[in-house]
């Protein structure tokens, strides 16, 4: 379980740093970035605990992620 952990570690590290954080957003998108990110966290603890797969932790990822890269 520590390997699979790790490497979902490893791709989301992955994935943030090749991002450029748009700092500027409108609130209507800096509120939904907020919602995308509580909602990752969120799906990231149920993985950490089994309760959730990898695909939708990597699905709530990319969602976040399409929405900071606007």
């Amino acid at each position: 379980m520590s390997i699979i952990k790790t490497d979902l570690k490893k791709h989301y590290f992955n994935r943030i740093k090749d991002f450029n954080f748009n700092s500027e957003l409108d609130y209507n998108k800096r509120h939904m970035r907020n919602i995308l990110w509580e909602e990752f966290d969120s799906l990231w603890v149920r993985y950490n605990n089994n309760k959730a797969t990898f695909e939708q932790c990597t699905y709530a990822l990319e969602k976040w992620l399409r929405l900071e890269s606007m």
